[in-house]
């Protein structure tokens, strides 16, 4: 009883810690999980999408591997970036070019049209991840920034266990574990950061610090 007091009271001290936040924190955390769940609806089934469009193995890491090689590039202007426009601006552009990659990944024929989808995809998720504990370091005060970064990581992650079960069932309805069942999911995808595009345009607006 007492430990479940002790959980309960937490609770409430998390809760009170999130309201006393300002704005654009909070519309950063509802973005963030929105991301997370949109990220791995597709994570796990990418490599066999690939195979199914007729990589071989070593195509495959090929493809991975230019993708890893463009994420490291695009690392020091993304920052820079970052640091010279302000987080929102970083925000609805790198949501965009996500969308343009889940429509490459959607529409592709064959693997080759992959290689600029996972280009695309490491572009916007460098430039998403590096924007997005710049709201936690922008607006929350020193003594609760820790605690309030890790909040916002662990409610962020949520989503991220319903992710799989969701897209395991649709691929079981639209026709299995292959290109045309796992297809369909980089579509609701796109559809899916474009709502996060759109609720970050009209609900996240960087204020004075």
């Amino acid at each position: 009883m007492y430990v479940v007091a002790l959980k309960s009271e937490a609770i409430k001290k998390l809760i009170k810690l999130v309201k006393r936040q300002p704005r654009p924190f909070k519309v950063n955390i509802a973005r963030a999980s929105a991301n997370s769940f949109l990220n791995n609806l597709t994570k796990q089934y990418q490599s066999i999408y690939i195979l199914r469009l007729g990589a071989t193995p070593f195509q495959l890491g090929l493809v991975n591997g230019v993708g890893g090689i463009a994420g490291t590039v695009v690392a020091p202007p993304t920052g820079w970036l970052a640091d010279k426009y302000d987080i929102r601006r970083i925000f609805l552009l790198g949501t965009p070019i996500m969308v343009m990659s889940c429509l490459l990944f959607a529409i592709a024929p064959d693997w080759t049209i992959t290689i600029p989808a996972i280009l695309l995809t490491f572009l916007a998720t460098q430039m998403l991840s590096t924007a997005c504990p710049m709201v936690c370091g922008s607006y929350l005060k020193n003594v609760e920034r820790a605690t309030g970064k890790q909040l916002c990581d662990t409610i962020s992650a949520i989503p991220t266990l319903a992710a799989p079960i969701i897209a395991a069932m649709l691929i079981t309805e639209l026709g299995g574990l292959n290109a045309e069942g796992i297809r369909p999911l980089y579509s609701l995808q796109a559809i899916g950061f474009l709502v996060v595009l759109a609720f970050t345009y009209k609900f996240y607006f960087d204020t004075p610090k």
